[in-house]
């Protein structure tokens, strides 16, 4: 079955997929006086039986039943204070818990939060946890492997906030720095901090897993005036990917998707089958000449291009059958 979020009128839909790939809606639920800020609020599919809906902006919780599409309970839990607490749609789950990137949106107001919070949610007991780490700002998002390890660094959105937002965010010396959360035990590892300024000849625009010990960086290649590109930012920027070894430090260029991408989209990846399924979009010029987007399959053995598409994101694409 597919579930679509319909964030503007606060519904789920549930589809069968029929063999020709057409889609029948089969089932639907409103939660729209349920007091949920749906732009804000993940929603997070466990087993074919539980679901859940997370307003941590407010401290709401939703779970409902994806079999028959009803709301099975209503719940409240704390915020955590000094927080805006909203981190659209991002994710993961690992065993029984689930974990969110807390994310500020300082595109409101152009503040960086200069400490990384994370929220981890306890699916058996139903409590909601909060860790906090010093050593990375906020920022929404973030890499989750098959080993329970989270890992957060800056990204092309703080790198603009820095250039562009208020002057406090010139005062954060952490930008690049690559730090690990273990869900296995609810904490950050204080042992583990990478400088990728240091290693890397450009700045992070985005990380994506590629295995447990290596990570494929986007790396920013095209400087950019702030006095005259604040416009073009997301758009102007060329990209070089590299695959880093999270214990070596060692860095090679990652080519097999082509010499330069652009990251349109901070949604331009997910996991499938254990694979990371890449958008990699390019631009025959400095605009949107001639733009491109092409949906690839990345692993351990190699790249292959599976098909090309319009420009959007990845962030919710899953295996139907």
């Amino acid at each position: 079955n597919i579930y679509v979020y319909n964030w503007d009128a606060s519904t789920f839909s549930k589809y069968e997929v029929a063999d020709d790939l057409s889609l029948n809606q089969v089932g639907s639920f409103s939660f729209v006086d349920r007091g949920i800020t749906p732009y804000f609020s993940p929603a997070v599919i466990y087993s074919s039986r539980k679901a859940f809906v997370f307003d941590v902006t407010n401290g709401k919780l939703l779970e409902w039943n994806p079999e028959t599409m009803t709301i099975t309970s209503e719940s409240n839990f704390d915020i955590l204070p000094g927080y805006v607490n909203n981190f659209y749609n991002y994710h993961a789950v690992y065993g029984d818990r689930i974990i969110f990137p807390i994310h500020d949106a300082p595109f409101d107001d152009g503040f960086i939060n200069p400490q990384r919070a994370v929220a981890l949610f306890d699916v058996n007991s139903g409590s909601m946890q909060y860790i906090k780490d010093e050593r990375v700002h906020s920022s929404y998002q973030f890499v989750m492997n098959d080993d329970g390890m989270a890992y957060f660094t800056s990204t092309r959105d703080d790198i603009f906030l820095r250039d562009f937002g208020v002057e406090e965010n010139k005062q954060i010396d952490n930008y690049g720095t690559l730090i690990r959360f273990d869900v296995n035990t609810g904490q950050f590892d204080p042992d583990f901090e990478i400088a990728l300024s240091d290693v890397l000849d450009g700045e992070v625009s985005h990380i994506y897993p590629l295995n447990n010990n290596e990570l494929i960086i986007g790396v920013t290649q095209l400087p950019y005036d702030p006095e005259t590109n604040a416009d073009n930012f997301f758009f102007l920027q060329r990209t070089k990917l590299v695959k880093f070894n999270i214990n070596t430090l060692e860095v090679t260029e990652y080519t097999e998707i082509g010499e330069h991408v652009a990251d349109y989209s901070n949604a331009n990846y997910t996991r499938v089958d254990g694979d990371l399924i890449y958008q990699a979009s390019s631009f025959s010029e400095l605009d949107f000449n001639g733009f491109t987007s092409n949906i690839w399959r990345v692993s351990e053995n190699g790249a292959t291009k599976l098909f090309d598409v319009s420009i959007g994101g990845l962030q919710f694409v899953e295996r139907v059958r």
